[in-house]
C-alpha cells in the first residue's frame, strides 16, 4: 500500500505498472545505462531496467559516501534481480564506482512527490538528494543535458 507522503517520496498504487510503462518509452529503449534513484519507491523501475538487459546505476542511499554502484545484468542471474534492486542487493551485487568512472548515462529516473505534466518539473521531498544525484552525474560528465 502507499506510504504517507510526509518526509518521504511516497510509494503509490500502480508503481509496478508505471515501471513497466517506462520500458515502452523510446528513451528507455535506446538507453544502455540507466540511473535510478535508490529509494524503495523506485525498486520496480530498477527491476525493469535489469530485466530489459540494461546496466543500472544506483546512488548509494543518502549519498552517504558520494558514490554509486553499477549493476550489470550480464553478471547477475535473472532470478537474483528482485534482490539486486534492494539496498542490500545493490551493496552485495553492484560494483562500487566513484566520481572518476567513465560512464555515459542515457536516462535518469528520480522519485517525486508531484510532477508537472506540462513542463516535467518535479517536487521532491525537500532535502535535495535528487538534485545532488543529478549534479554528481553532471560533475562526472556522465550525462549530457
Amino acid at each position: 500500500p502507499p506510504f504517507p507522503a510526509h518526509n518521504r517520496i511516497p510509494n503509490f498504487r500502480g508503481a509496478e505498472e508505471a515501471a513497466k510503462r517506462m520500458t515502452d518509452l523510446p528513451e528507455f529503449r535506446r538507453a544502455t545505462l540507466v540511473s535510478v534513484a535508490s529509494g524503495a519507491q523506485q525498486s520496480a523501475a530498477r527491476y525493469e531496467t535489469l530485466a530489459a538487459g540494461k546496466r543500472l546505476l544506483v546512488p548509494h542511499p543518502g549519498l552517504r559516501d558520494g558514490s554509486y554502484s553499477l549493476l550489470d545484468p550480464e553478471k547477475i542471474d535473472a532470478d537474483q534481480y528482485h534482490h539486486a534492486v534492494t539496498q542490500t542487493g545493490v551493496e552485495e551485487l553492484g560494483e562500487p564506482i566513484d566520481e572518476y568512472a567513465q560512464l555515459t548515462v542515457d536516462l535518469v529516473v528520480i522519485g517525486a512527490v508531484a510532477v508537472n505534466p506540462t513542463s516535467g518539473a518535479r517536487l521532491g521531498r525537500g532535502v535535495g538528494f535528487g538534485d545532488l544525484e543529478y549534479g554528481m552525474l553532471q560533475e562526472m560528465d556522465a550525462i549530457n543535458d
